[in-house]
């Protein structure tokens, strides 16, 4: 498995200050975007032709418009005897997103589906036994998403686990009716499975993301039959987490993932998105899992994920300004048991309370104090994170008991068994 094999080329003609530039775009297995210049025209020595572009359009061969954002362009200067001096493009630095747009106008009305397939990195779909090949993960009014693993799926998630490298895992196809244009269409879609992907992250131990989004389906119509065909794809370049990299405990298996994800996406409303920040929570626990850090590093990415959702609970519901207070008026809120944690962590007989059982170590890896052993450490930073595993558990299902459908996600225990390297 090579990460940097491009799976996704174009070829394209980019207008930069009004001369043609023939490039090859292409998209990795990693999710890299690259743009190599085949065919640079000439430019004066004293041109004025910027380094910095932004944005800059263009065509595909079949005359599709382009346009990338937040580009690059890096120049070189060119001497010889007979033909004198000139500056030309040498290369183009990945954009931010690529459009490709040959829609022509076309606007999606209400009652007409439209899918939308994205290719996402780091993101296993737990197909289950009985399935072919794909599993509806969430089904609402107006949109349902479906999922498939890509082919050579146990060998692309060995290498992720010893490369910790992300790659390409999972096709994930968002069917929506929604009225509105292409465009649009797909900007809805990867807003729903940027959340999806955030709550399915938290249950896998690895932040996955999407690289690249193509309209498949128009009314259960291939999108070349329609309107003397079109075509809508789109590229980011943006990087997922690589967390555990499916080293981690998963905390959600097989058939209990579906009903997860419709409990977990009706709690992750804009409040919790936005007041709580939950979406930064998950960052800092991504952190926290990379087995690569050292584990003062991922324990401070621990105490940093309870502190700043403690203080948007406490800014928003409960004004306080010791961190202890804070930590203490989370804990009770969202009902998270912590005596199990006190008896495994470390330092809890030098602990201010139980339910701040570990501040005696985070004092160390946040500002120095106090000396602590390794294993006392070690142990402080399981429970702290088994904490964080809780916390983030309750906010999106809340207390969950037997009965409920789930096992792992009910028993999230410190095992003793965090991985370092």
């Amino acid at each position: 498995m090579d990460a940097s094999t491009p799976y996704f080329q174009e070829t394209v003609d980019l207008d930069i200050h009004d001369k043609d530039v023939r490039a090859e775009v292409s998209l990795s297995e990693a999710g890299n975007i690259d743009v190599e210049v085949i065919d640079s025209p000439r430019f004066g020595v004293s041109s004025e032709l910027s380094e910095n572009i932004g944005a800059i359009g263009g065509t595909t061969l079949d005359g599709d418009r382009v346009e990338f954002s937040n580009v690059i362009v890096s120049l070189g200067l060119q001497s010889s005897r007979n033909e004198g001096s000139h500056r030309y493009i040498s290369s183009l630095s990945p954009p931010s997103e690529i459009v490709i747009d040959g829609s022509v106008g076309y606007v999606s009305y209400e009652g007409e589906e439209v899918s939308v397939q994205f290719d996402v990195l780091g993101f296993k779909p737990f197909i289950p036994h009985n399935a072919v090949d794909e599993i509806e993960l969430i089904n609402r009014d107006t949109w349902r998403l479906t999922a498939s693993s890509v082919n050579e799926i146990d060998e692309r998630i060995d290498f992720i686990k010893s490369h910790k490298t992300l790659l390409r895992t999972a096709e994930v196809v968002v069917t929506l009716d929604i009225p509105g244009c292409l465009s649009h269409q797909v900007d809805q879609a990867r807003e729903k499975l940027s959340d999806v992907l955030s709550l399915s992250g938290f249950v896998q131990g690895i932040g996955p993301n999407f690289v690249r989004g193509e309209v498949i389906s128009i009314d259960g119509e291939s999108p070349d039959t329609v309107d003397n065909g079109i075509r809508f794809t789109k590229l980011w370049s943006t990087q997922g987490d690589i967390g555990g990299a499916f080293t981690s405990e998963r905390l959600v298996w097989g058939d209990e993932f579906p009903q997860y994800l419709d409990i977990a996406y009706a709690n992750y409303d804009s409040h919790v998105q936005d007041e709580l920040q939950l979406r930064h929570v998950l960052g800092y626990y991504w952190d926290a899992l990379n087995s690569t850090r050292p584990v003062e590093g991922r324990y401070l990415s621990v105490c940093s994920a309870i502190e700043l959702l403690a203080k948007r609970y406490s800014d928003l519901f409960k004004q306080q300004s010791r961190t202890q207070d804070r930590i203490e008026y989370l804990v009770e809120e969202l009902e998270v048991e912590t005596d199990d944690l006190v008896d495994f962590a470390g330092t809890s007989d030098r602990a201010v309370s139980s339910t701040y059982f570990y501040n005696y170590s985070r004092q160390y890896v946040v500002h120095g104090d106090n000396n602590p052993t390794w294993s006392e450490l070690r142990d402080d930073f399981e429970a702290a994170l088994t904490l964080l595993q809780r916390i983030i558990r309750n906010q999106l299902v809340g207390p969950v008991e037997g009965g409920s459908g789930f096992n792992e996600l009910i028993d999230i225990s410190p095992k003793g068994v965090v991985e370092f390297e």
